[in-house]
């Protein structure tokens, strides 16, 4: 480690440089900081939402949404117990998203924000969708309680995550009846599976 004498002997270049790496090195490290520590915002809900709570989830959206989401819960539920014991840990709110679909696991409660076109696909899509996400969920949130408060995104999102999240689906797949049709895509290992409704 450099004293004081020392770093005064260096000469004034070596000295700037110094000084301008830490500068740059201590700004990054500040800012990977801050972004991992700002709240994820949750868009406000479509016009005319209604919610449901019946399952043990919120769930926010139209009405046939909502219908169209208890009926995927419920097929999870019946079929495979193990996975909605997932969702139900994991996803506190399943809300309608005129957007995209996304797992919002850094909020409380977490919130799986579904487009409507993702979720009336099939209710074996939907069903699916919802505990791939659940498991993006189960991701952030193990890390969280188990390793460091602050998760790095690559955690839980990204292409390692999404892998990992694609092989938890299949078998859920398997167990709710997804056509194959549904199941091909997830067994490619294709990272961008909800392309199937271009959201």
């Amino acid at each position: 480690m450099k004293t004081n004498d020392q770093f005064a002997a260096m000469g004034p270049r070596r000295r700037a440089y110094r000084i301008v790496v830490v500068t740059i090195f201590t700004g990054i490290i500040a800012g990977i900081i801050w972004v991992l520590l700002i709240p994820t915002s949750v868009p406000l809900p479509v016009p005319d939402s209604t919610t449901d709570n019946s399952m043990g989830i919120t769930i926010l959206g139209k009405r046939d949404f909502v219908i169209q989401v208890k009926s995927a819960l419920t097929l999870l539920r019946d079929k495979d117990p193990t996975a909605f014991k997932i969702v139900k840990k994991y996803i506190g709110i399943i809300q309608e998203s005129t957007d995209i679909s996304e797992m919002l696991a850094n909020v409380n409660p977490p919130v799986f924000l579904l487009t409507h076109k993702s979720a009336s696909y099939s209710v074996t899509w939907c069903a699916s969708g919802i505990a791939h996400d659940s498991y993006h969920s189960k991701l952030y949130n193990d890390y969280r309680t188990k390793i460091f408060p602050i998760v790095p995104p690559w955690i839980w999102k990204g292409e390692s995550a999404e892998k990992q999240c694609l092989q938890y689906q299949l078998p859920i797949m398997k167990a709710i009846g997804s056509p194959e049709s549904e199941m091909a895509p997830i067994r490619s290992g294709n990272t961008s599976y909800m392309d199937r409704t271009h959201d």
